[in-house]
């Protein structure tokens, strides 16, 4: 991959850290120990290393690892050896198996399942890519609240492997010319066959990883050469007679120029908003707001406040607003943020005191995801939180309609890395169903495929109604007009060429599944609390009843009435009564599950879908809900406070029926009962 690596950068006044994760590094490869080791120790990692099975073996009697990587193929043994082992003792370090052959997904599947593998990495490695992967491992099983920030000073991966890169190339040169003599040496029946296979199958691995493609697909080509299962159809003697000149031009050719790189992205951060403004009292009436309504507001007064912050606690988005203290710049403060650990996807907002157009064009040249004009009250500050979170790319889903095994596996893996969530769908026959039951954001998909052309799975969803307008993006090595124009329409809404180029792929795929996430949410959620409405919320109910009518599960509907609110904006106003509303949505997402659905009903009542609930477990939740609602204190413009309450009826499928509109009417009779027996009650 070729995206950039994000910069390092130092933070003078680091926090206090907990103790590093220990990584045990298993190959024989002494070159690819190092780089791995030279990217992961400055990121705060703890790398121990071991040559062979026996090496780790003893080590792992002494420490207990929070990720192992290892080598398939190793000098005593296999790999697979090793995980074995602490399988049958109970130890489970996350866990990345390196192979040079390639693993579809079953064998990937089968050693999750046998050997719990995280991750199965192919040679050649993206060193980028793998300290990624480890990181985000060692991350996870941090000993301690906290996660240790690279110590000041540490290298980005992309500069390290740059200045590792030369003096490996002298090194790869004297390696090309050893397999230049050994094959010729075993195709003359006088050279050691294993020898020459375990150096090949260094070269393949390593030669990659810093970053020359060229010599490890050679080195490849060696190793395979003498792998009986895949001897050559020329022979073995003639194909390692061609690969050792092959090896000789290129070890010529390297001493001549140096090649490219190959970097890759960093990940993205965890859910916290960044608030960078001078006026310290807004910025604290804007952190009360964002508390109440479940966010994490860090506030910063200057650029350097803003980049410690951000070092300490990585933010999920952020806000800048200009007017900053002299000599500081927003501009320059959002690009240092995203050169950051992690922030190179950083959603952020200005805040603009003019409205102008050449301030628009440099936020713009900065990447600034959203352009805002001052004056910013509390309902223009959680709905900027509010867009710039969905369009953080973690939240996509996307679904990847592709029968090969091995393109999907790489799809999924560079998508993966920037966060989305993909499933891959092989049987194109099951689009519609799996399409229910995923609810994704995009449709990547494959144009040739058995069964189902994917000419027809673009009409079959265009024609169907609610999922007319879900973005497809398709690919195939065939891209002349004609087929571009057929795509198109059939329903395309892009295309991909393959051989895929990573980068390509992931900016098609995230801009078009970004912008219909954003129209999706302006259609289907109400602005204010941030709740399903009213249509989509009855769309997705029946979806869920039709299921427990199938499956027996109880699904209980809630119909909730805020007690008096007509009070509140008489007395108070509507901008209050409008806090009221927007804070009831924000208790009930926090206090209900994922599975479950909430809907602004209309005006100040609101509804609810408890899924997998009886009336009981309904009511409780409720009641949770109720007190948490009812323990906030609101404000009015006249300076008094007061407190809201709220009404409830239930109603639930396995008692009244599966079908909605009587569970709906049942569900209003016992709110109505509710509020006749004196409100801020709930009734069944």
């Amino acid at each position: 991959m070729t995206a950039p690596i994000l910069a390092t950068a130092t933070d003078a006044t680091p926090p206090a850290a907990t103790e590093p994760a220990t990584v045990l590094l298993v190959d024989d490869d002494a070159n690819l120990r190092s780089i791995v080791r030279e990217a992961l120790v400055p990121q705060g990692l703890r790398v121990l290393e071991a040559s062979t099975l026996q090496a780790a073996r003893a080590l792992l009697d002494c420490v207990h690892p929070e990720v192992l990587v290892v080598d398939g193929s190793l000098p005593d043994g296999e790999g697979l050896e090793l995980l074995a082992e602490l399988r049958e003792t109970g130890r489970s370090p996350a866990t990345i198996y390196i192979t040079a052959h390639e693993q579809d997904l079953s064998r990937v599947r089968a050693l999750r399942a046998e050997l719990g593998i995280r991750l199965v990495v192919g040679k050649p490695l993206s060193l980028a890519e793998l300290a990624l992967q480890v990181q985000a491992l060692a991350r996870r099983a941090e000993r301690g609240p906290g996660v240790r920030p690279p110590p000041p000073g540490a290298a980005p991966v992309l500069d390290l492997l740059g200045s590792l890169r030369q003096g490996y190339r002298a090194e790869l040169c004297r390696q090309l010319q050893v397999l230049a003599t050994g094959a010729r040496a075993v195709a003359q029946r006088s050279g050691d066959p294993r020898a020459l296979e375990l150096l090949a199958h260094r070269v393949h691995g390593t030669a990659g990883t810093y970053g020359f493609p060229g010599a490890s697909l050679l080195a490849g080509q060696v190793e395979a050469a003498l792998i009986p299962s895949s001897s050559p159809a020329e022979g073995v003697e003639a194909a390692l007679l061609r690969l050792a000149g092959q090896c000789e031009a290129l070890r010529a050719e390297l001493e001549r120029q140096a090649p490219a790189e190959s970097p890759a992205p960093e990940p993205s951060a965890e859910h916290r908003v960044l608030l960078v403004h001078p006026d310290r009292g807004l910025r604290a009436e804007l952190a009360r707001i964002g508390t109440r309504n479940g966010l994490a507001v860090h506030e910063a007064g200057s650029e350097a406040e803003a980049i410690g912050l951000a070092l300490r606690a990585p933010p999920t988005c952020a806000i800048v607003a200009t007017g900053l203290p002299q000599g500081d710049d927003p501009m320059r403060c959002i690009r240092r943020l995203r050169s950051l650990p992690s922030l190179g996807d950083l959603r952020v907002a200005l805040l603009s005191d003019h409205d102008e157009v050449s301030r628009r064009v440099d936020a713009s040249r900065a990447r600034v995801d959203l352009f805002e004009v001052a004056p910013m009250g509390a309902m223009r500050f959680l709905d900027v939180v509010r867009r710039l979170r969905l369009g953080a790319t973690s939240s996509l889903s996307v679904l990847l309609v592709e029968d090969d095994p091995d393109f999907a596996r790489a799809a999924r893996q560079v998508l993966e890395l920037h966060g989305m969530a993909v499933h891959v769908l092989q049987d194109p026959t099951r689009i519609l169903d799996t399409l229910d039951d995923r609810r994704p954001d995009l449709v990547l998909l494959d144009l040739v495929m058995p069964a189902l052309s994917g000419f027809d799975v673009c009409r079959l969803i265009r024609t169907t109604a609610r999922w007319c307008e879900l973005p497809i993006v398709v690919v195939t090595s065939r891209l002349s007009a004609d087929v571009r124009i057929a795509a198109f329409q059939a329903g395309a809404d892009d295309y991909v060429a393959k051989p895929v180029v990573a980068e390509e792929l992931v900016a098609r795929v995230k801009g078009r599944a970004q912008r219909a996430r954003l129209q999706l949410e302006a259609r289907e959620h109400d602005g204010l609390t941030d709740l399903l409405l009213r249509r989509p919320f009855v769309e997705r109910v029946e979806q869920t009843l039709a299921l427990g009518r199938r499956t027996g599960m109880p699904v209980t509907v809630a119909l909730i009435d805020l007690d008096h609110f007509k009070q509140v904006n008489d007395q108070h106003g509507h901008l209050v009564g409008d806090q009221v509303l927007a804070v009831m949505g924000q208790v009930l997402r926090n206090h209900t599950r994922a599975e479950d659905r909430c809907a602004r009903w209309g005006g100040e009542e609101f509804a609810v879908a408890f899924v997998n609930a009886e009336p009981d477990a309904a009511r409780l939740a409720l009641d949770r809900i109720q007190a948490q609602f009812t323990s906030l204190r609101f404000q009015g413009d006249d300076g008094v406070s007061f407190q809201v309450s709220f009404s409830a009826g239930l109603a639930c499928s396995t008692t009244h029926g599966a079908d909605l509109v009587q569970l709906l009417r049942v569900a209003d009779e016992h709110l109505y009962a509710a509020k006749e027996a004196g409100r801020r009650r709930i009734c069944a």
